[in-house]
């Protein structure tokens, strides 16, 4: 499946797939904005999502049912511009004192790059990221 820009493309953030995966009290507020959409994950959600079910000690049966959930969204690899933009993104960050978690800038780049809003729980940490739009429930004024 290819990533294809346009208002029925969105990129879910690695907490709003974990709420959807384990169908949690969260996940309520976030399906209105994932249905219906073509809905995309960053190589760095994928990574950390597995980081965290082998930390857990998952057996094989979890770590299935991870895969085959992740197999209905598309996975967004990296690619030279979103390198390029990771670059940019993190170094502006940096320097104006907004430190964020090394996947959180892959994330960013990526949706920047496919010029598709980031469903997140975590406003905050990316709000301060220039052309990003966001959506959660945190901002009042989505975009």
């Amino acid at each position: 499946m290819d990533v294809a820009s346009s208002s029925d493309t969105i990129l879910i953030d690695t907490d709003i797939f974990t709420y959807l995966f384990k169908n949690s009290a969260e996940a309520y507020k976030f399906r209105p904005f994932v249905e219906k959409k073509m809905a995309c994950v960053s190589f760095a959600s994928a990574g950390e999502l597995f980081f965290g079910a082998f930390s857990a000690g998952w057996g094989e049966k979890k770590i299935l049912a991870l895969r085959k959930e992740l197999s209905n969204y598309v996975i967004i690899s990296s690619n030279y511009y979103i390198c390029l933009l990771y670059g940019r993104i993190r170094s502006q960050c940096e320097s104006s004192g907004h430190v964020l978690n090394d996947p959180d800038y892959w994330i960013a780049a990526s949706a920047i790059h496919y010029d598709c809003p980031l469903v997140t729980n975590n406003w905050k940490h990316f709000r301060h990221i220039p052309g990003l739009r966001l959506i959660s429930p945190q901002d009042k004024q989505t975009n």
